[in-house]
């Protein structure tokens, strides 16, 4: 697996094992879902899936990937709602999922369980509705983009 093109690994010297840390896969013209077992892969500090034709929904699985530093699934087909366990990603500094067919509305309790780090975050251009929460906690946001929804 460490030697596909677009996954990198890291070797950890406690377990002895090599852990994959990064999916870089965009624009490879990719097609099918998210699978649940992403779950399996604890150490990813990147998943970047954008530009391409993945749909089906979001696996709950992957919020649970509490090292994931970078999420890009940007520009597919991803459909549903965004769970609430996306503040689970309290770590990540980058989620895009712009440019989706996303709907229902942004989850009221993104930053009230902690606050997060998110940096960037970025649902342009999907089928959200509602109003954005005051209760949201983005305190380390630059960049919030709600834009072109309903």
């Amino acid at each position: 697996v460490c030697g596909w093109e677009g996954v990198r690994c890291a070797y950890n010297y406690t377990s002895e094992m090599v852990h994959v840390t990064e999916i870089r896969l965009s624009n490879k013209g990719l097609t099918g879902t998210i699978p649940e077992e992403i779950g399996f892969l604890p150490y990813m500090n990147k998943l970047d899936l954008s530009d391409n034709e993945v749909g089906g929904t979001i696996p709950k699985e992957l919020y649970g990937l509490h090292r994931l530093r970078h999420l890009f699934l940007n520009n597919n087909k991803i459909q549903g709602t965004i769970s609430p366990q996306i503040d689970d990603l309290h770590g990540a500094e980058q989620i895009y999922l712009g440019q989706n067919q996303l709907t229902g509305t942004l989850p009221s309790s993104i930053g009230t369980k902690r606050p997060n780090n998110w940096r960037f975050f970025s649902v342009y251009n999907n089928q959200l509705t509602g109003p954005i929460h005051e209760g949201m906690r983005l305190r380390k946001a630059y960049t919030l983009d709600f834009s072109r929804n309903e």
